[in-house]
């Protein structure tokens, strides 16, 4: 799981980047999350790990390490890692007289694991200024009602009753042209889907933005040999307070 937010967190900070390219994305405000709602990722005493995203800072400011700090909640969340990067880009027009624009940001993520569900605040300064982020942390809830995948049996969705890790072995006949369907559980919808094949080294995945998110989805994922082995991952948005939750499973 601290994988799969490390790089959707640099696809943030990518995507950040780009609009921070143009003068009109420039804002005086700290970019980051007042409010994080995160879920356990199992119904046991498995700790998760999420992220708080921080960027659009000052030019001469920045947070340091040692003034990040667990203002309440300690015992639903603890401070994990604390990394930093920047940029500068300038953007130059062939008018005559158009002088170049230049602009640069820093970008910072706090990671931060969860304990128990409950409510806990992440602080951090910048300047003489101090934020606060509340993390609110839910329990553990299956997002997935039904998932199949051609020439497997039964309900894979039952897979994550309790946990949002879990592993299955594929055996059986060689497949052509197999298929994964999934459908989101009341209340959840799909965000993203991903097949990564183990044997070939090929990944099908599909992502939604908000809008076009749904509550199933149909992914083609190629021949399937004789003993599969492959890492699946569903990544769904509930409909009522924006959380998002993460399911893994291993074929092998």
């Amino acid at each position: 799981m601290k994988k799969i937010l490390k790089k959707l967190s640099c696809a943030l900070l990518a995507a950040a980047m780009v609009c921070a390219m143009t003068p009109l994305a420039a804002s005086a405000a700290i970019n980051y999350s007042k409010t994080r709602i995160v879920y356990m990722p199992t119904s046991g005493k498995d700790l998760g790990y999420d992220e708080i995203s921080i960027s659009n800072i000052p030019a001469k400011q920045n947070i340091l390490k040692s003034n990040v700090k667990v203002a309440s909640g300690g015992s639903v969340i603890a401070l994990d890692s604390f990394g930093s990067s920047g940029f500068k880009s300038t953007t130059e027009a062939f008018r005559k007289g158009a002088k170049p624009y230049t602009h640069s940001d820093h970008f910072y993520n706090i990671g931060f694991a969860v304990k128990k569900p409950g409510t806990g605040k992440i602080s951090f300064k910048v300047g003489n200024k101090t934020y606060t982020s509340t993390i609110k942390v839910l329990r553990y809830v299956n997002p997935l009602k039904s998932v199949s995948i051609t020439g497997v049996k039964g309900n894979l969705a039952g897979k994550f009753k309790r946990s949002g890790h879990n592993a299955f072995r594929y055996a059986n006949k060689a497949q052509k042209n197999a298929v994964m369907k999934c459908t989101a559980a009341n209340g959840w919808k799909i965000t993203g889907v991903s097949f990564n094949n183990n044997r070939t080294h090929t990944q099908y995945s599909t992502n939604y933005n908000a809008p076009n998110s749904g509550a199933s989805s149909t992914l083609r994922i190629g021949n399937l040999s004789a003993k599969q082995s492959a890492y699946i991952s569903f990544t769904l948005r509930n409909t009522k307070n924006g959380a998002v939750q993460y399911c893994t499973l291993n074929m092998n």
